[in-house]
């Protein structure tokens, strides 16, 4: 496959995420597409076929969901066409991503590097750019009025473009933790000067899950040297582990809380109230579960307090764990975890993909799982083609190594 699908993605990632990153979606498809018409390594894994079930489990939910949704919106009139059913625009993804996905790993070292090193440049100058933002909110906002609708969606715009930082910061991060040429014996200190300078960054934007994130996959970057060959089947293991517990985990920590909850920041304290009701519901249809997109009927309100008349569940989870256990029930979530443990069976050792690669994959598995744990629906079809773009540009990290 040539690399220009992937250097025009390391070109645009800037732009996309800028612009609330919801191009992710059709770049994922513009990369399948391109991936069709080059020589690419088709297979079919285990986890693969697990994850088709899944999928397709979770839309035979709809049958049984007090949402109902049409799968596509058209209207010929005004010459719109929207795939409206969430779990067929997550199937889409799934299948270009797919695609793209064994095409990229066709590509030669050095055209690999060059997307990589495109890639950098872009991330160099979003973080510059969120700096400024974070400086200079007002005249940011002022500068690019005429080209908003509201300020919610500025913010909601400002928030999708921290987590995409975060996500690309996290490839960025492996290559100064295996810097040896540049860095030597510093490159430890100066990742982890990165790392938390970037959370703290992100936080100060409100992305607090994107910060998190950043630290957890900078600890998990070390796990290689720990668990050698056996890394992704211990962290395949441990999240499918966690799929499976998390109601558990979830309910456990909210009860070591207690009242010191109240201690939190408004948005972790929030996320708190919606975790313990959420985990109420999954009570009612623990096998089957509710259905799919279910959540986004639950109305209760609170009764009193900062939030009084807010909804409680806001449309969805703000955790994708507990989002698959209260919609798609013990089913959902043992396709899940089972997916995820072959997943973990699958990948090859850390020596068989280089250091770069490897300290990205982690990074990237542990990022994901904690936005996971904090953010977004699990319907998130911008958020998932996400994930499929920065898989690719680890799998290019590969590439670049193994011509070495």
């Amino acid at each position: 496959m040539s690399a220009i699908p992937w250097l025009f993605a390391a070109i645009v990632w800037l732009p996309v995420s800028f612009a609330g990153a919801l191009g992710f979606v059709p770049l994922v498809g513009i990369i399948g597409i391109s991936a069709l018409f080059c020589k690419k390594e088709l297979q079919f894994y285990p986890y693969i076929g697990v994850l088709i079930v899944a999928i397709i489990y979770a839309a035979i939910t709809s049958l049984w969901s007090p949402y109902t949704t049409p799968l596509v919106d058209i209207n010929f009139a005004k010459g719109d066409f929207n795939v409206r059913s969430a779990v067929l625009r997550i199937a889409l993804i799934a299948i270009f991503g797919g695609i793209a996905l064994a095409g990229v790993q066709k590509i030669a070292s050095k055209p690999s590097q060059w997307a990589i090193n495109t890639l950098i440049v872009s991330l160099v100058l979003q973080g510059l750019s969120l700096v400024i933002i974070m400086h200079n909110r007002e005249a940011v906002y002022d500068l690019f009025e005429p080209l908003i609708t509201d300020e919610a969606s500025a913010i909601l715009n400002l928030s999708r473009n921290a987590t995409t930082f975060g996500i690309g910061a996290i490839i960025l991060m492996s290559l100064i933790h295996n810097s040896k040429q540049y860095l030597g014996a510093f490159r430890g200190l100066v990742s982890a000067v990165f790392c938390f300078s970037t959370a703290y960054y992100l936080n100060s934007l409100s992305a607090t899950a994107a910060a998190v994130a950043i630290v957890i996959a900078w600890l998990f970057m070390f796990l290689p040297q720990v668990c050698g060959k056996y890394t992704f089947r211990v962290i395949g293991y441990g999240t499918g582990v966690f799929v499976i517990l998390s109601p558990v985990i979830f309910s456990v920590l909210i009860a070591v809380l207690g009242d010191r909850k109240e201690a939190l920041e408004l948005s972790f304290l929030w996320r708190v109230e919606i975790w313990s009701d959420v985990i109420r519901q999954t009570s009612d249809a623990p096998i089957w579960g509710r259905g799919l997109d279910a959540l986004r009927t639950f109305d209760a309100v609170f009764q009193e307090g900062v939030w009084k008349g807010e909804r409680i569940i806001p449309w969805h989870a703000h955790n994708m764990f507990l989002h698959i256990w209260v919609e798609t029930g013990y089913v959902g979530v043992c396709l899940v975890a089972l997916a995820v443990f072959l997943l973990g069976r699958r990948l090859p050792a850390p020596s068989e993909i280089g250091p770069n690669a490897a300290s990205a994959a982690c990074g990237l598995w542990a990022g994901c799982l904690a936005i996971c744990t904090f953010s977004f629906s699990l319907w998130n079809d911008w958020w998932w083609a996400l994930v499929v773009v920065a898989v690719g540009f680890v799998i290019l990290l590969r590439n670049a190594w193994v011509d070495e």
